[in-house]
């Protein structure tokens, strides 16, 4: 099956549920081609398994997910602690 298509416009302030069609045997033993909680990067994505974004099962591009669906906001507390190491880092 061919999965090339054109990316939708997506949000990165946005929470998505996304289905990871790509194999990661390798690597990723635990990494099943199912449904996850996604938060979208420029070119890669966190994925969870939970809406709450407690539950991490890694980082990988995002060509490597299909099917976007909005699932509301990001959680707050992710929001916070994003702002503050994005702060710390620029301390230095």
């Amino acid at each position: 099956m061919d999965r090339s298509y054109i990316m939708p416009k997506l949000n990165r302030n946005k929470l998505y549920i996304a289905h990871l069609f790509k194999s990661v045997d390798e690597g990723y033993p635990d990494i099943e081609r199912i449904e996850y909680f996604v938060k979208l990067g420029k070119t890669y994505c966190e994925f969870y398994t939970d809406p709450d974004l407690q539950e991490y099962k890694g980082c990988l591009l995002i060509s490597w997910f299909t099917d976007f669906e909005g699932a509301g906001r990001l959680p707050v507390q992710y929001k916070v602690v994003k702002q503050l190491t994005l702060f710390e880092e620029a301390l230095g």
